[in-house]
């Protein structure tokens, strides 16, 4: 009979060590995994948002609603009609085809950029736009798995929540011609449709100061707190929309100087970075995934931008320009 060597309780706590810490490791995969997954449904969600998207701009004509096409000539405000500005033949006015804030605070993008905000001609109610702005698979059932509705079920429309919602951003290459229109569909996730839409303006700090404040060309952006001391609500994957107006080019003046035509740039970028300390008072150094774009005229040697920092827009589809309707 041979005799063996039992194992020493030295070796169990060892052998029980070495597994904790692959039980450790395993351990660690499972939050990676649950933030990778729901990093997935949201990009998921966000497709089915901008098709539905597409599809309803086609069936409402957003290209050619009475609403859009007049504020992409004729803005109001102290923003000129571009038709009584001779000579001129470049991109409308920048529309932003948003009716939950249409119908709640109306007027312009952040208050006082050049982006007029409008809801189509048919949606005249927050009711209206739910079932055309929000994503329609969300519908509430019951525990018996039935339709809830919001009222008697003769009467009454199907509950739905609206985590997910978009808006477009539709801009004419030439004002003149209505076979061509530029459309961007920006998705908000968890957007509050009934109160007042988040949304404030920044200027950048001319590049002139700066040389890598707000250079075209540049990734690199300094936000300005003078005037607005208000920190952004910036984070990584935050979206800024440059809201610059263009300048009169006939006297090289600011729109805001020259009170004339000046449609906005209307360019969208992601926030890949975000750092208070920006080597300068009152200021916010951000960090864009793509660099900054020029508009359709040369800057002066002063030009400024300005920027509206959007709330809860978790995606931007540029779906180009195109000649359908």
């Amino acid at each position: 009979m041979i005799r063996r060597r039992g194992v020493t309780l030295l070796e169990v706590l060892i052998a029980i060590f070495v597994m904790a810490i692959g039980m450790l490791a395993l351990l660690v995969l499972f939050p990676l995994g649950a933030l990778s997954m729901a990093q997935a449904l949201k990009d998921n969600r966000c497709q089915q948002a901008v098709a539905n998207a597409q599809t309803v701009a086609t069936v409402l004509d957003l290209r050619n609603d009475v609403n859009v096409t007049t504020k992409s000539t004729t803005p109001g405000g102290t923003f000129a009609a571009l038709n009584s500005v001779a000579g001129y033949d470049g991109p409308g006015y920048p529309v932003y085809v948003d009716p939950f804030g249409s119908l709640t605070v109306g007027g312009f993008l952040g208050g006082t950029a050049p982006v007029p905000r409008v809801n189509p001609q048919s949606i005249t109610t927050l009711a209206a736009a739910l079932p055309w702005f929000t994503l329609t698979d969300d519908t509430e059932f019951d525990a018996n798995g039935q339709t809830v509705f919001s009222g008697p079920q003769a009467n009454g429309t199907v509950k739905r929540n609206s985590k997910f919602s978009w808006a477009y951003l539709v801009r004419r290459p030439r004002w003149s011609d209505p076979s061509a229109a530029e459309v961007a569909v920006v998705v908000y996730g968890s957007r509050p449709l009934r109160t007042a839409a988040k949304e404030d303006l920044y200027s950048a700090v001319a590049y002139t100061t700066d040389p890598t404040a707000a250079a075209f060309g540049n990734t690199s952006l300094t936000l300005d707190l003078t005037s607005n001391p208000k920190a952004p609500n910036l984070r990584v994957g935050s979206w800024l929309m440059d809201v610059s107006s263009e300048y009169d080019t006939p006297n090289n003046k600011f729109f805001a100087e020259a009170s004339l035509h000046g449609p906005a740039h209307s360019y969208f970028y992601r926030v890949v970075s975000v750092s208070e300390n920006a080597g300068l008072a009152n200021a916010v150094r951000v960090e864009l995934q793509t660099p900054l774009r020029a508009g359709t005229r040369a800057p002066p040697s002063a030009f400024m931008l300005q920027f509206a920092v959007l709330d809860d827009v978790v995606e931007v589809f540029d779906k180009g320009s195109g000649r359908k309707p």
